[in-house]
C-alpha cells in the first residue's frame, strides 16, 4: 500500500505501527522519527500540493481535514482515496490509531499502541488519586495572542492530579474563541505554566513569558513554574501524548512535595 500522510500526528500514529516504508509523502511539519525526513513534503498545516500527491499515485491519503479541508476536496474530486481524521479528545485519538491500523492492515500493532497509551495515563491517574493538591495548569499553544490547548491536552492535565486553567475555552474548535489577550490569560492564575508554542520544538521564552502583562503577579511566575515543552508531545494526537502526559504529571508530582512554594 502506499500512503500520504498530510498531518504530523498521523505519520507518527503510523511509525508507531511500524509502516513507514508504505509512506511515500508527507507534511512540512513531520519530523519524526528521522526517517521521515527523506519523504517529499506534499502539504502544510491549511494547503496540500494536490497535484504532487496525485503524482505519488497514493492507495490512500490521510489528512487532518479543517484547514486542509480544500485540498481534499480537490483531491477526492480527482478520484483519490482521501481519510480526513480529525480528533478532539483523548478518546478519539485512541479510536484514532484502532482506525488507522484498521486502514493499513496494522490492525493487532494499533491495538497495542493504543493499549500501552491507555495503560499510561490510567497509571498517572492513580498516582494523581495520592496527591493533596491539584495545580492550575495553563498549557499554551501559542504566546501573543495566548491560544489555549486542545481539548485534550486540558483533558491530559485533569488525569495527571492538576485543574486546567482553561477548562472553559478547550472545547472550542475555531483558535479564535481558544485565543486570549495576555492580561486575560494572567487573571486565570495559574500555579504552572507550560509554554508548549507551535513549531518550537520546546525553544519558548520563559523568561520574556513572565514579563508580559500582569504575569508578575501569576503564581507560575512567582514561584518559577513557567516551564517550556516540545509542542510535538503535547499538541500532535498521536503515541507521544503518554511522554506529554509523563511531564505533566511530573510537575504535578513537584507541586505536591514542594509545599512551601505556593
Amino acid at each position: 500500500m502506499r500512503v500520504v500522510s498530510t498531518s504530523a500526528g498521523i505519520t507518527e500514529v503510523l511509525a508507531a505501527l511500524d509502516c513507514l516504508d508504505e509512506v511515500v509523502g508527507v507534511s512540512e511539519s513531520c519530523n519524526h522519527p528521522a526517517e521521515v525526513l527523506r519523504l517529499p513534503r506534499v502539504a502544510s498545516l491549511d494547503r496540500m500540493d494536490v497535484d504532487a500527491i496525485v503524482e505519488l499515485r497514493p492507495d490512500l491519503v490521510l489528512s487532518s481535514g479543517g484547514l486542509q479541508a480544500e485540498g481534499v476536496g480537490d483531491l477526492v474530486r480527482r478520484g483519490q482515496v482521501v481519510v480526513a481524521l480529525a480528533p478532539s479528545s483523548l478518546q478519539s485519538i485512541l479510536e484514532q490509531i484502532r482506525l488507522v491500523g484498521r486502514l493499513v492492515d496494522r490492525e493487532v500493532e494499533a491495538l497495542r499502541v493504543s493499549d500501552l497509551m491507555a495503560g499510561t495515563f490510567k497509571a498517572l491517574m492513580d498516582r494523581a488519586s495520592g496527591f493533596a493538591r491539584r495545580p492550575r495548569i495553563g498549557v499554551e499553544a501559542h504566546d501573543d495572542p495566548i491560544v489555549v490547548a486542545q481539548r485534550w491536552v486540558g483533558e491530559l492535565v485533569d488525569l495527571v492530579g492538576g485543574e486546567d486553567a482553561f477548562r472553559d475555552l478547550r472545547g472550542e474548535e475555531d483558535l479564535s474563541r481558544r485565543s486570549l489577550p495576555v492580561e486575560e490569560a494572567a487573571r486565570r492564575r495559574p500555579d504552572i505554566s507550560v509554554l508548549a508554542w507551535w513549531g518550537r520544538g520546546g525553544e519558548c521564552g520563559v523568561e520574556a513569558a513572565g514579563r508580559r502583562a500582569g504575569w508578575d503577579r501569576v503564581p507560575a511566575v512567582a514561584d518559577e513554574r513557567v516551564v517550556a515543552a516540545d509542542d510535538a508531545i503535547l499538541l500532535r494526537p498521536g503515541p507521544r501524548l503518554a511522554e506529554g502526559a509523563r511531564l505533566l504529571g511530573r510537575l504535578v508530582e513537584e507541586f505536591n512535595q514542594d509545599p512551601g512554594r505556593m
